[in-house]
Parts: structure tokens; sequence; C-alpha cells
């Protein structure tokens, strides 16, 4: 779902797109923008939210550097790879 793609939204039109509770979006909506994944602005007694796509970007090359094989993935250390076996 891109929804905060298309620009900034307040809570009460995100909850008319996805079907959870006032409370649940709030405690999403605050992991999001703790982490600086989401923007959020107080608009009278609504937040308002948008991607912070600066670290989405981030977030999508960390994302890709870690599940991209790379020589230095501990799948090939020989020690680890013994571990990872166990």
């Amino acid at each position: 779902m891109d929804m905060l793609s298309c620009g900034s939204l307040c809570a009460c039109e995100i909850l008319e797109n996805i079907h959870i509770t006032q409370s649940t979006l709030s405690y999403h909506m605050k992991m999001l923008t703790e982490s600086g994944l989401v923007e959020a602005v107080k608009d009278g007694s609504w937040m308002r939210y948008s991607v912070n796509t600066s670290m989405t970007d981030k977030f999508i090359e960390y994302i890709n550097g870690i599940v991209t094989e790379s020589e230095d993935c501990i799948c090939h250390m020989p020690t680890k790879r013994k571990e990872l076996s166990k």
C-alpha cells in the first residue's frame, strides 16, 4: 500500500483506507515517526503523516545490503558456516 507516497495524510484519511483501530494506527505511526521513516505534523486534533524520503532511501539501501549476497557475508566465512549449520 503506497498511500503516503501521494503526500501527507491525516490519521483519519489513513483509517478510512486500512481497517484498524485509531489506537493501533497511533502506535504504529509513532514507531514509524520515531524511526524517522515517517514525519508527523500536528493539524488541530489530528496528526498529518508523510514519508521522510531521505530516510526511506537509506532504509532501502540498508535492506538491500542485508539481503544481497556479498563476499563478506557470514555464510562465506568457514567458522561461521559451521556454527550456522548446527
